[in-house]
């Protein structure tokens, strides 16, 4: 026994000391990648500002006319053929990046452009398939190329004449060393047919997860969705491309476009596999929510309808006014069939404190049409939930406007800043605002 104790111990300590020692390896590649950008930032010309630089870049060229939030923008590298340095820029905010990038388009002809930076390991392999992807355009045939994968025709390509090595993306290199749950890893899974291949990850307790988004790896978000038994997740950022898999749990994803360079948006509902015969997912046109059916075996005595919702920020290349009137039309239609519909996501949309219904004097009452929809305010007061509703934020949009508009017309309310647990109505999202919400009838 005692042996057998000696020989885990030790298999431990070598574990430990391997880890150690990839860990002194990424920390030196870390320093040196700092020291190059010191001193190239040093080496810059002081009295050119290249944030003005860039932002006149994007009014000009690509018709970007608000002010893009940038953490900081350097030259970099050594000048090229023509003297000239290309410029670095880390964007705060990944929308506005993925929406500088969607208008590359207009620099087509051009003798400059845009590009993203990807990690050593992705660029080498990159490099491997622009010949490939080269050849097959001048051969007529749909190339796409995401990140280090190269898809012909709609189907991966597999390079057989290059290094057998496989190529991880940095992501995946970063987590394996770091990850508390990346033990050892399995063999490669072989690549399915429009799917992303990833490996399994071993947990001590020989718990499998395999998994697409990255952001599922870190053991706090697993253990967040393990406390859930449905959890609803917007702007997954995920194309049908990627496969979501953890033990226990199903996924339902709705995604803004098949397959896409450039990731945007997106539903995500998740469940425990038991429930998923009491959990349907309901197919619409409306690319902003994803509806589902909860029966009523696990909620109450009536099927349950919920709308997951996302619809983009105002003034964006996704951006869309009619979004709340598509969402309406669906609602309408479902509502006429079940008592029981509410909706949670992120909506974009600021109210304030604003009324979500028609107050009516009892002197006006004369005023009103049989036919205005007037809200059963009633319901609230028999609920014992206060018709004012509070908000941490306050200030309104457009979009704010049009849901205040929507709960109005349709007898709905929003519940943030009128439950026990959000009695303040908190921020909900950056600190910042409310643009999140629960929204019921």
């Amino acid at each position: 026994m005692l042996k057998k104790i000696e020989d885990i111990n030790t298999k431990m300590l070598s574990v430990l000391m391997t880890r150690v020692s990839e860990h002194e390896e990424l920390l030196n590649d870390i320093q040196i990648n700092n020291k190059v950008v010191e001193e190239s930032v040093e080496n810059f010309q002081q009295n050119e500002i290249c944030d003005a630089k860039i932002q006149n870049f994007l009014e000009a060229e690509l018709g970007i006319n608000y002010r893009v939030s940038f953490g900081n923008v350097h030259h970099f590298g050594k000048p090229g053929l023509n003297g000239v340095r290309p410029i670095v820029t880390r964007f705060i905010y990944r929308r506005e990046m993925e929406h500088v990038l969607s208008r590359t388009y207009k620099l087509k002809g051009k003798t400059f452009g845009i590009s993203e930076q990807f990690p050593p390991e992705i660029e080498n392999k990159r490099k491997e398939l622009y010949p490939v992807m080269k050849k097959a355009k001048v051969e007529s045939k749909k190339v796409k190329l995401v990140r280090d994968k190269l898809y012909i025709n709609g189907k991966p390509y597999n390079n057989t004449t290059a290094s057998n090595k496989q190529t991880k993306e940095y992501r995946d290199v970063l987590l394996s060393k770091t990850s508390p749950l990346a033990i050892n890893l399995s063999p490669p899974i072989s690549p399915r047919r429009f799917k992303r291949s990833r490996n399994d990850f071993v947990c001590e307790e020989n718990e499998e997860i395999t998994l697409s988004t990255h952001i599922i790896n870190y053991p706090e978000f697993s253990e967040l969705i393990y406390k859930n038994d449905i959890a609803c997740f917007v702007e997954t950022k995920t194309d049908d491309l990627d496969d979501i898999r953890l033990k226990g749990y199903k996924f339902i994803l709705k995604n803004r476009k098949k397959v896409s360079r450039i990731k945007s948006g997106g539903i995500a509902l998740c469940f425990k596999e038991h429930l998923h015969e009491n959990i349907e997912v309901i197919k619409t046109d409306c690319k902003f929510v994803l509806w589902c059916k909860i029966s009523k075996i696990i909620c109450s005595n009536q099927d349950v309808i919920l709308g997951i919702i996302y619809i983009p920020p105002e003034y964006t290349s996704y951006s869309s006014s009619s979004a709340l009137d598509e969402i309406e039309n669906e609602y309408l239609d479902l509502s006429s069939k079940f008592e029981k519909v509410f909706f949670i996501g992120d909506f974009n949309a600021r109210t304030a404190e604003d009324r979500d219904f028609i107050y009516v004097n009892e002197n006006e009452i004369c005023t009103y049409d049989e036919g205005v929809t007037v809200n059963m305010v009633c319901e609230l007061d028999e609920k014992n939930l206060p018709r004012k509703r509070n908000n941490e934020d306050k200030c309104k949009n457009r979009f704010g406007n049009q849901l205040l508009d929507f709960c109005k017309g349709n007898n709905l309310f929003i519940m943030n800043g009128r439950t026990t647990k959000d009695r303040d109505g908190n921020l909900t999202c950056r600190n910042a605002s409310v643009v999140d919400y629960c929204i019921l009838k």
